[in-house]
């Protein structure tokens, strides 16, 4: 029968596992894929060779079918190409031989799936449907399903055992890929690193040295502002002082005012008590007149009483005189009367004055007094406000002499991070 021709092969084909590596032999192990069933496969390699335009047909015909899959083909080769390729790669798979050039060939055919983006899924989804296609031949082929059976098993355990070899190459492939861009983007990071170090360090020492000179000027300023508040709490009191004195002073010209009010008064008393006085001298006056006429008149009668008469006329003698010495005494009085009244009306005009000029200076006073009131009170909420601003500046040089600090571990930091980097 026809299946016998392919089994009589099997004893004269050649079969050959020369693989020292313990895992692929182990892998071997596992799927139960033994020399005499790679002698098995080797038997049907002229079938698949008969039916190879058959299978690969069927296979690209699964594939062009899924429109990522064809424009990986037309981006990357030809379809007569691939053909090709794969009839040679499907026809060597049945050869009987698993050593180092077929599993080198496996491991090529990962990395170019690998570098032109074909996944695993669509790989292995390939070979689903390549299998399906070669079980078909062989059943179509051989008759005993005995024998198809075992030999669809041969070559289920064929196209498993490649599958496993080009999917762990090609996840070494990618593994070994993203460890290259690993190791690239560690570099790319490092020298970023390095190079954001050198900024930060750089910026970090700027900063530190402008903080420093900021902490210094600032300092400067705040001894400055102390010293302006000090100064301000010294004119503050002496301010203070000034309308305490301002204060007594408006109480002396008020005394000086209220005695120049009381002096012209006495002056005004004064001169009613001379106009009085020269009322008085006038009566004086027109006394001692008549006195004198009195003292004419004795004489003369004195004269006509002759020696009768001597001792009168001797007293209307002496009280002529007497009348003379009274009309001169009060002319006398009445010219110090005159100047008096004069000096008193210089006294009125000059009190007048005073009273005036005491008047305007009292004016002054209370104008000057309300100017130190605000003063006072301008410097009260001055040195009010001098106090926050030597506040706020305590607290700002204090947050300054901090960021000095955090700038310094900054620098500190980044010097870190640059060794971390370079031992990395």
């Amino acid at each position: 029968m026809e299946h016998s021709r392919w089994l009589d092969q099997q004893d004269r084909a050649k079969a050959k596992i020369d693989v020292t590596d313990p895992t692929i032999l182990k892998q071997l192990e596992m799927i139960d894929l033994t020399i005499e069933e790679i002698r098995l496969a080797s038997s049907i390699q002229k079938l698949i060779q008969a039916h190879i335009r058959e299978i690969v047909s069927a296979f690209y015909q699964t594939i062009t079918n899924v429109e990522e899959l064809k424009q990986i083909i037309l981006d990357n080769s030809t379809l007569e190409r691939l053909q090709k390729t794969l009839e040679r790669h499907l026809i060597e798979m049945f050869s009987g031989q698993i050593d180092g050039e077929f599993l080198q060939k496996r491991i090529r055919v990962a990395e170019v799936h690998y570098r032109i983006g074909l996944e695993p899924k669509w790989y292995m989804g390939a070979f689903q449907n390549l299998q399906s296609t070669l079980l078909d031949i062989v059943h179509e082929n051989i008759g005993n399903r005995v024998e198809s059976v075992r030999i669809g098993k041969v070559i289920s355990k064929i196209l498993n055992f490649e599958q496993q070899i080009v999917l762990e190459a090609y996840e070494k492939e990618n593994l070994r890929q993203r460890q290259k861009q690993y190791e690239q983007v560690k570099e790319e990071l490092k020298a970023k690193i390095f190079t954001v170090c050198e900024q930060m360090t750089s910026i970090a020492e700027q900063t530190s040295a402008s903080m420093q000179e900021l902490i210094s000027s600032s300092n400067e300023v705040n001894r400055s502002v102390r010293s302006g508040a000090q100064t301000s709490r010294e004119t503050q009191h002496l301010a203070s002082q000034g309308k305490v004195k301002l204060g007594e002073l408006e109480g002396r010209i008020e005394a000086i005012f209220n005695r120049t009010n009381t002096m012209e008064k006495s002056v005004e008393l004064l001169n009613q008590s001379v106009r009085e006085i020269g009322t008085v001298i006038k009566i004086v006056q027109d006394i001692a007149g008549q006195t004198n006429l009195l003292a004419l008149n004795s004489a003369i009668e004195a004269a006509r009483a002759q020696e009768h008469g001597k001792g009168f006329a001797v007293v209307a003698q002496e009280v002529r005189k007497l009348s003379e010495q009274t009309k001169l005494s009060v002319e006398q009085i009445n010219s110090y009367i005159v100047q008096t009244r004069t000096y008193t009306e210089e006294v009125v005009g000059a009190i007048q004055e005073v009273h005036q000029l005491v008047q305007a200076s009292k004016a002054e006073s209370e104008a000057t007094e309300e100017s130190f009131a605000h003063i006072v009170q301008s410097m009260a909420r001055s040195l009010g406000e001098v106090e926050n601003v030597e506040a706020g500046m305590r607290v700002l040089v204090q947050s300054m002499e901090e960021i000095g600090v955090a700038t310094q571990q900054v620098v500190i930091s980044a010097e870190t991070l640059q060794e971390a980097a370079g031992i990395a």
